[in-house]
């Protein structure tokens, strides 16, 4: 039997949102389950922040999207993991996804040099070409026996793109090259970077549009000889820290469980926030617009809500380094923590080292 293991890689943080985790295939909990603490007059009442945290994201290379191999329609593989997990956000915590358009410098198996194993320690050694003047890197690992945990020597056959381990006339496993460096935890030193920003309802449809103008424009200004793009699907969490001074009440809930601000403006608000924090070239074009919308949604936010600053902490864990990325503007790393809000009527981004001092700082502020 073939397994495919090309279709993309996906990372959770396994944080619940009341100790439930949305993406369990039987729904729990809807959204808006607690709405009644929206209306509680001491909640109303309170000084709020929110505080945005990524949950899921999953890592899709855009070549098995536009340019399927021959032997998979990774296309309708890929879309059909999207509608799936879309229903399942839908039964629950319903939110929206937030996507981005990234790029990675490009890596390919050496083909003229086919792997092979070790003399001694049965460590299989793999040539891999990066970047335009295609410099080699060598790695070497060991394969392991899903059931025994012992070091196998399955045959192995590569083409430039693809990486397939065949353990018998029955069983094999195929990866693309990307897939097979993240599920191997292989690091080449390369991070990512943004160019893109958006949101959608449907994760399937407009993300893997070839028509999508931020996509075209950053296929056409950014070289394809240099480097692979990606579609990374995400989804955020957005925790309301409301204090009460008056009745000594401190609430700390999901949005989505109360449903204080609904499912679609609660999306608008994740992709202003970071469409300023990332900056990305491919937006300058409508870089005035998009942050008179922001000014508008923070005053809104304020004015209704009195939600009074938006946080954000950017980790999975653990990491891998598709997952270390920036944008032109803002460097690549681990982790990002940051702050948005008004200050004499403009949109100040505060930067911090790590997500405890991001908290410590909104901790004073409340306090």
């Amino acid at each position: 039997m073939e397994y495919p293991a090309f279709m993309g890689y996906q990372k959770r943080n396994y944080v619940s949102e009341c100790q439930l985790e949305f993406f369990i295939r039987k729904p729990v909990v809807n959204r808006g389950y607690l709405n009644s603490l929206a209306a509680n007059p001491a909640y109303i009442a309170s000084e709020k922040h929110w505080h945005i945290t990524l949950q899921q994201t999953t890592c899709y290379w855009y070549d098995l999207i536009i340019n399927p191999p021959e032997f998979a329609d990774t296309k309708y593989s890929i879309s059909s993991r999207l509608k799936e997990l879309r229903r399942d956000v839908e039964e629950t915590l319903e939110k929206r996804f937030i996507y981005f358009f990234v790029s990675r410098t490009k890596i390919r198996f050496d083909v003229s040099r086919p792997p092979k194993y070790s003399l001694f320690g049965k460590k299989l050694v793999i040539n891999i070409l990066v970047g335009r003047d295609k410099k080699r890197r060598r790695i070497a690992l060991s394969i392991l026996d899903v059931n025994s945990k012992k070091s196998v020597t399955p045959e192995v056959e590569v083409t430039d793109s693809f990486i397939r381990f065949i353990h018998s006339e029955e069983l094999s496993f195929t990866y693309s090259i990307h897939d097979f460096l993240q599920s191997f935890d292989i690091d080449l030193g390369i991070t990512s970077e943004v160019h893109y920003v958006g949101m959608t309802k449907d994760p399937s449809d407009r993300p893997l549009s070839r028509e999508h103008r931020g996509i075209t424009d950053t296929l056409y200004n950014v070289s394809n000889e240099d480097n692979d793009f990606f579609i990374y699907i995400n989804l955020f969490k957005v925790l309301s820290d409301a204090k009460n001074h008056s009745h000594g009440l401190h609430f700390l809930v999901a949005n989505s469980l109360i449903d204080e601000v609904p499912t679609q403006e609660e999306g608008n608000v994740i992709e202003s926030v970071l469409i300023e924090y990332f900056n990305c070239a491919s937006q300058d074009v409508n870089r005035k617009k998009e942050k008179g919308l922001l000014t508008n949604q923070l005053i809104s936010l304020a004015a209704k809500s009195n939600i009074q600053s938006i946080s954000a902490h950017i980790e999975i864990d653990p990491i891998n380094e598709y997952f270390i990325f920036g944008s032109k503007t803002v460097p690549a790393k681990p982790n990002h923590s940051f702050k948005i809000h008004i200050v004499d009527g403009t949109v100040k981004v505060e930067t911090f080292s790590s997500e405890d001092e991001l908290r410590n700082q909104v901790k004073e502020m409340i306090e």
